[in-house]
């Protein structure tokens, strides 16, 4: 997991649309990078990526991430989707495994 110190490093002010709170944008000189986030549990943390996992307010969140050259309107929302998507593959899998672990342990 990364520190806050580090996460305020590699995470500069973004954009961010109030009925996407998910989705961020950073505007660089080369277009922009789409961030796309997801609340996850401390239990979930250990089958993720931890490269990807920032302490958040009051969680943890699983963040993926992709840089876009030619920056509008549909490689923005494709983008979205294909992160979002991904992350939520992820999620589930996480899940998977932690209630895998809880029947292993009740059954124990």
């Amino acid at each position: 997991m990364i520190s806050n110190e580090k996460r305020n490093k590699f995470l500069p002010k973004f954009f961010t649309h109030d009925e996407v709170k998910n989705c961020h944008i950073e505007f660089t000189a080369n277009g922009c990078v789409v961030w796309v986030s997801l609340n996850i549990s401390k239990e979930m943390s250990k089958y993720l990526y931890e490269g990807n996992i920032y302490q958040g307010k009051k969680m943890l969140v699983y963040a993926l991430k992709k840089e876009i050259t030619n920056v509008n309107t549909k490689t923005i929302k494709a983008t979205y989707d294909i992160l979002i998507t991904n992350c939520m593959i992820n999620h589930r899998q996480a899940k998977i495994k932690v209630l895998e672990n809880e029947v292993v342990h009740l059954l124990n």
